[in-house]
């Protein structure tokens, strides 16, 4: 029986031991006993065979972790910011002490963030300060705070450049957040504004949901006013999203709707909150929308028949003389899709399902008064007119299409470093200028 059998086909512990499973043959015991092996010369042919042997070694160096690194890998992005903060105005205050100088109190303020915020940034920049000298972009140094910044073609735009690493991740993690988890596109322009980081896309796919897959049904071809040029707003769809629930008081839960106007070219979006979803307030809503964006041409809506849900306030649109005569006086013509077609509204129903995600995702199971409701779904409107309206490259330096761009000529609230101030006359020649290259983009 071959000895190796014996692990394969089993046997008692006894017979093994006693075998010579644990020791071989008898004759590999004694050396004497072995049999004489053969003695090999080389030859000028085995010397041309022979291949030499190369072995690479691969050294990592490998840094040491301090306290700085624990209290990253501990706090998000903003409690870093804010610890960082609070410890710099503590050797601040120190200093000062003892040099008999006015020490800070008081809460943090925007320019000790701003001080920490840059500490994290040059900290993470001399960590990897060999890959620095070929990224594939041009890196140039700030003469006021050190920081490195990308400079490329496009004029003004120079974001600090943050290599890959925990800080980006936090960081990352941190915007995904405050734009309410609307997408990976979402996430990197917001990123983008101020910041430059490799392989961005990445890490923002790691910040954000799967996506789940479905299959669209064929769709004919979109409408007039969906694909030609025209002001914003001037072909509006409008919507009811809810009802959703507002805290009252300690256990009185009150219902609130909200009605999106959405531009069907630009894809602007305007919000209204209302308690209710009859004709006198819809006519409020109405006349507050035109009051701060525009009068419509044309307000597109849900037929009657769609949903069970919309269908109460908008048959009681259709029977309402005085809203009519509103929509007369103010010469808007009032267009219903067609009967079961849910799809028709689709450029409305699509910003509806972002609306609900995000409450969703920001606010979960809790329940805010009417007034913090209204400015969450502020914040909310701000957001969707800051979302690309095209793909983000990965490596990309074009300046993003948002709905803001197409309205305005720039985004809401962007972070731009501080001009010098123009001539009034040049300053609003150059925004024109601005605004029209953006629309003329726009409808390329």
């Amino acid at each position: 029986m071959n000895l190796a059998d014996l692990g394969s086909r089993g046997e008692t512990i006894a017979k093994m031991e006693r075998g010579n499973w644990l020791t071989g043959p008898n004759w590999l015991l004694n050396e004497a006993q072995w049999p004489q092996q053969p003695k090999l010369k080389c030859t000028n042919v085995t010397d041309e065979e022979c291949k030499p042997t190369q072995e690479g070694i691969l050294h990592t160096p490998e840094r040491k972790l301090d306290e700085w690194d624990a209290l990253l890998e501990r706090g998000a992005y903003w409690r870093t910011m804010r610890v960082t903060a609070w410890m710099l105005r503590f050797i601040s205050n120190c200093k000062a002490r003892r040099n008999k100088l006015k020490r800070k109190s008081g809460p943090l303020v925007t320019e000790e963030i701003i001080t920490a915020r840059t500490y994290w940034v040059k900290r993470a920049q001399r960590a990897v300060q060999a890959s620095l000298q070929s990224p594939g972009w041009k890196l140039v140094e700030d003469k006021h705070t050190g920081v490195l910044k990308c400079e490329g073609r496009v004029k003004g735009y120079r974001p600090m450049y943050l290599p890959g690493g925990p800080l980006a991740e936090k960081l990352v993690a941190h915007v995904h957040n405050q734009i309410m988890h609307l997408g990976v596109a979402n996430t990197m322009a917001s990123v983008r504004e101020s910041w430059w980081i490799p392989k961005l896309r990445e890490e923002s796919r790691r910040r954000s949901k799967d996506a789940i897959p479905y299959e669209a049904p064929p769709t004919s071809a979109l409408p007039e006013y969906r694909t030609e040029g025209s002001r914003p707003f001037e072909v509006t769809g409008v919507d009811f999203a809810g009802p959703l629930s507002y805290r009252v008081g300690k256990e009185e839960i009150g219902k609130y709707s909200i009605i999106i106007f959405t531009c069907a070219s630009s894809r602007a979006v305007h919000l209204e909150v209302t308690r209710t979803q009859t004709v006198d307030e819809f006519q409020k809503k109405l006349n507050a929308f035109i009051s701060r964006r525009t009068r419509p041409r044309v307000i597109v809506s849900d037929n009657a028949r769609v949903f069970k849900t919309t269908a109460d306030w908008i048959r009681a649109i259709r029977k309402s003389e005085k809203l009519h005569n509103y929509l007369a006086r103010e010469e808007i013509r009032w267009q219903f899709n067609l009967a079961r077609s849910p799809w028709w509204g689709g450029f409305y129903e699509r910003l509806i399902k972002e609306i609900k995600k995000t409450l969703h995702k920001t606010l979960g199971r809790s329940r805010l008064s009417y007034e913090a409701m209204e400015s969450v779904v502020m914040d909310i409107e701000r957001n969707l007119n800051n979302r690309p309206l095209t793909y983000v490259e990965a490596e990309g330096e074009e300046e993003v299409l948002t709905p803001n761009m197409i309205m305005w000529g720039r985004d809401a609230h962007p972070i731009e470093d501080i001009e010098l101030i123009e001539d009034d006359k040049e300053k609003l020649t150059k925004m024109n200028r601005r605004l029209e290259e953006a629309k003329a983009h726009a409808w390329r």
